[in-house]
């Protein structure tokens, strides 16, 4: 049953595939390669946040930004996100100086304190109230977001064998066509089979634009879909037909 559906959400876009024959050393060699590509609805999301912290005190500006991220997490667990959906990333303090009329660094005047939270989800619909909220409890940076797939390989695999039967559909036509017969493979091989990771058009960078949300209602954020392509290319040993 999953299989099956799989298939139907699957948008089948097209293949395409590319032949040549050669000879070497006396042996002859059949090449044909094929090409196969799906589109999907992204199933996963991923976001990073920052919580930034700035004070002329470096343990105020650290027991500040530790307050927040406590409250950021909070808001995460009462949207309802399990501790495997989120963990703590970069962290850093950093001074902060000022310069002088003519450009040079003098004294520190401050620090600034970074803490940043990865989140990994497959409930999209949640992805608005996860930035909002956030935002609300302390949040003030959105690094970015994306969209991809929870489980590639069922789909990769899916399109790998999509793109070896056209190899071999091909190489059999051509083999017809040039009245040879196809002996055995020897070689057969896939590239990195790949995935597009979605980038949604509303994303939020810098502590202003980030911090006008608690103003204004979040835009809707479309997953939209993923594309996964491959190519397989397969050699064969020919020799004549029998008649």
């Amino acid at each position: 049953m999953n299989y099956l559906k799989l298939y139907f959400v699957c948008m089948f876009l097209g293949t395409t595939s590319s032949v040549y024959g050669q000879l070497v050393n006396d042996l002859s060699t059949l090449t044909t390669s094929g090409t196969a590509e799906i589109e999907v609805p992204a199933d996963e999301a991923k976001v990073s946040l920052s919580i930034v912290t700035e004070n002329k005190d470096s343990t105020v500006a650290l027991s500040e930004n530790n307050t927040l991220v406590a409250e950021v997490i909070q808001s995460l667990k009462d949207i309802g996100l399990g501790k495997d959906e989120y963990q703590s990333g970069n962290f850093q303090v950093l001074p902060q100086y000022a310069d002088n009329k003519f450009g040079i660094t003098e004294q520190i005047i401050g620090y600034s304190v970074t803490n940043n939270i990865n989140i990994t989800t497959r409930r999209i619909e949640l992805l608005g109230r996860i930035i909002s909220d956030s935002n609300k409890a302390g949040a003030n940076h959105v690094n970015s977001i994306s969209f991809g797939l929870a489980d590639p390989r069922t789909k990769r695999n899916f399109v790998i064998e999509q793109a070896t039967k056209n190899a071999i559909e091909d190489a059999k036509f051509l083999a017809k066509a040039a009245s040879v017969s196809l002996e055995k493979i020897l070689s057969l091989s896939v590239d990195n089979a790949s995935n597009n990771i979605v980038q949604p058009r509303n994303t939020f960078h810098g502590q202003e634009g980030f911090s006008s949300l608690k103003k204004v209602s979040l835009p809707p954020i479309e997953p939209g879909n993923t594309t996964i392509r491959s190519t397989v290319t397969v050699t064969y040993q020919v020799g004549p037909t029998s008649n």
